[in-house]
C-alpha cells in the first residue's frame, strides 16, 4: 500500500478525549510509527496532532470507555424477532452518537464482558434518550431480548461507518443509499448528514425475508430546503422479478455518491457496481471490546497488512471489490 493509500485511513479517535488510547500504551497506535517502536515519523498518519507528543504528556492516563449502568425506558417487538429499545443516554455522549457511525456496546446487567454485543444508535434525542433495534440472531441477541431495565452500556463509538468522511463534504450531488436489515438503524444520522449538504438522495431499503422496514417512517418529511428524497422499497427475494433494481439504479442515474447500510454480501454488490464515485458501508467487524485490543475485530487488505476494524476508518474499496468489475457477477440479483 502506498503512502498516499495510507493517509486515506485514519483512527477514530484520534485527536478526541479517548486519545491516547489503551492501543497506544501498549505500543500498538495505529496512527503513530513511533509509539510501535519504528525509529522515525516516515510512516505517521498525521491527523493533526502529534499522538506521540499526547502520549508523553499523559504520561500513561488516559479517559477510558467503561460500562455503565443505563435504564431501559421500552423495548418492543417490532417484527418477527426483531426489537426496539429505548434507553437513557448521557448527555455527553449525543455529539458522538449523532454522528453518521455512531453505536454503543451492550449487554445485560451483570453479564460477563463476552456477552457484549455492538449496536447502531438508530435515533438520540434532545431529552437524552436513544434508541436501537435488534433483530435476535444468536444467544447475545437472545438474552437481550429476555433482558430486564437495566442494561450495561459502554460508548460512545463513531466507527461503524468506513468512509463516514466522505460524507461531510458531498453538496448538490446525487447519492444512492442502500439499506437492508438491521443496517436501516443507520439511515437517519447518514440521511440528515447529506441532506444538511443539499444533496439529492435515492434511498433503496430491501424488506429481507421478515419484511421488516422501520426506518422508512421516521425518514419521511426530511426533505430539506433545495434537497430531494425519493425512497424505494424492495419486497423479499421471492417476491422480485429476475434482474437487479439496484443494478439498474446505478445505470441509470450516474451516482456521485454511493452508500450501502447492510451486510458486507450487500457491500460486495455495490463494489462491484460502483466505477471510481466515494462511496461508504456499514462497519460489520466482528467486535467485543470496541478498543482493538481483543483482535477480533481484525481487518485483512489484500496486501496482508492487518487492520483493526473497530478502531479505524478504513475505506471500504480496500475491503470490498475494486472499481470498474463487471457487474454482471453471479449469485443472484443484487439485494
Amino acid at each position: 500500500m502506498s503512502l498516499s493509500q495510507r493517509y486515506l485511513i485514519r483512527c477514530q479517535d484520534a485527536d478526541t478525549r479517548w486519545c491516547p488510547c489503551v492501543l497506544a500504551d501498549s505500543g500498538s497506535c495505529p496512527v503513530c510509527p513511533v509509539i510501535r517502536g519504528e525509529d522515525s515519523c516516515e510512516r505517521c498518519l498525521w491527523q493533526g496532532v502529534c499522538i506521540y507528543e499526547k502520549h508523553l504528556s499523559a504520561g500513561g492516563r488516559m479517559e477510558k470507555r467503561l460500562f455503565r449502568p443505563l435504564q431501559v425506558l421500552r423495548k418492543a417487538e417490532i417484527g418477527p424477532d426483531v426489537y426496539r429499545v429505548v434507553l437513557t443516554m448521557p448527555s455527553e455522549w449525543r455529539f458522538e452518537l449523532n454522528r453518521p457511525g455512531g453505536f454503543i456496546i451492550v449487554k445485560p446487567s451483570g453479564a460477563d464482558h463476552y456477552s457484549a454485543a455492538p449496536m447502531a444508535i438508530y435515533q438520540s434525542s434532545e431529552d437524552e434518550t436513544m434508541s436501537l433495534v435488534f433483530e435476535v440472531k444468536g444467544p447475545k441477541t437472545k438474552k437481550l431480548a429476555q433482558s430486564g431495565a437495566v442494561w450495561d452500556v459502554k460508548g460512545p463509538f463513531c466507527s461503524g461507518l468506513w468512509g463516514a468522511r466522505r460524507l461531510q463534504t458531498p453538496q448538490n450531488l446525487r447519492c444512492l443509499v442502500v439499506a437492508a436489515g438491521t443496517g436501516q438503524s443507520l439511515l437517519p444520522a447518514v440521511v440528515r448528514q447529506l441532506l444538511k449538504m443539499d444533496n439529492d438522495l435515492h434511498l433503496v431499503v430491501e424488506a429481507k425475508n421478515n419484511g421488516m422496514v422501520y426506518a422508512v417512517e421516521d425518514l419521511a418529511g426530511l426533505d430539506r430546503r433545495d434537497s430531494a428524497l425519493s425512497m424505494q422499497l424492495l419486497m423479499p427475494r421471492s417476491d422480485k422479478p429476475a434482474g437487479s433494481p439496484l443494478a439498474d439504479a446505478v445505470r441509470e442515474h450516474c451516482y456521485d455518491v454511493l452508500v450501502s447500510l447492510g451486510s458486507d454480501y450487500l457491500h460486495e454488490q455495490v463494489a462491484r457496481l460502483r466505477d471510481d464515485q466515494p462511496w461508504a458501508a456499514s462497519n460489520n467487524s466482528v467486535m467485543v471490546c470496541g478498543e482493538g485490543i481483543c483482535g477480533s475485530c481484525g481487518v485483512v487488505l489484500d496486501n496482508g497488512e492487518h487492520l483493526r476494524g473497530c478502531k479505524v476508518d478504513i475505506p471500504p474499496e480496500f475491503v470490498f471489490g475494486s472499481p470498474g468489475v463487471d457487474s454482471e457477477f453471479e449469485g443472484g440479483p443484487v439485494l
